[in-house]
């Protein structure tokens, strides 16, 4: 089943009033074909980043705001919400949100060969480029 297809069954309606913006794409990272989709709704993010052709792991990704002296700063926290999730993928959540500087909830459908960091920043410069985050 592609990404497509995926997303129609899981009954997301890009028509919708909470929609703001989706996207869905594909492109090579590295020898690896990957599928990208991005979905902004009103309270929330969700992002599918996969080169095996399922969604993976589930993360939610939210931020808050400490007061660090006079300076607020976002911290981010990564939590699994199903699936079986490592330090590297819990990494690479935490640095995809802060690099897309992501205030709301971000639900992370994260399924990648290999977590290194040149691979992340290819998904985010390509999240930057095919999305209006």
């Amino acid at each position: 089943m592609d990404l497509e297809n995926l997303m129609q069954s899981l009954s997301l309606n890009v028509s919708d009033q909470s929609t703001r913006n989706f996207n869905v794409t594909g492109l090579k990272i590295g020898e690896n074909h990957t599928d990208i989709v991005f979905g902004e709704f009103v309270n929330k993010h969700m992002i599918v980043a996969t080169q095996y052709g399922n969604i993976g792991s589930l993360l939610k990704v939210t931020v808050d705001d400490v007061l660090n002296g006079s300076i607020n700063e976002p911290v981010y926290t990564v939590q699994v919400v199903f699936g079986c999730v490592n330090d590297e993928q819990q990494a690479a959540a935490r640095f995809i949100a802060e690099s897309l500087k992501i205030r709301k909830p971000l639900m992370l459908f994260l399924c990648l060969k290999d977590y290194q960091i040149s691979t992340v920043n290819t998904l985010v410069q390509a999240l930057l480029n095919y999305t209006n985050v």
